[in-house]
């Protein structure tokens, strides 16, 4: 499903199991395809340009795209409103 809603489309027993469980799991599944190092240098830059920020999900996942080569437009069926 959809990971980009806001907290309030979500029903509150659902909330937890879609953004901590499923975030989560798709963030693994997204490590175990780009690779450990490509991953972690994505999550390193992307702390150092926004540790003291917010940077938001799409920042975010573009980070880690840029370090690891990946094509972000992938990620657009579990985050549709920011892959318009």
């Amino acid at each position: 499903g959809r990971l980009d809603k806001s907290v309030y489309e979500y029903s509150r027993p659902c909330y937890p199991e879609v953004i901590y469980i499923q975030g989560a799991l798709y963030l693994e599944r997204y490590r175990a395809a780009v690779g450990d190092e490509p991953f972690w240098a994505g999550m390193r830059q992307f702390y150092d340009m926004y540790r003291f920020g917010i940077g938001g999900t799409r920042r975010f996942l573009d980070t880690l795209d840029a370090a690891s080569g990946y094509d972000s437009e992938l990620h657009a069926r579990r985050f549709p409103s920011l892959y318009r």
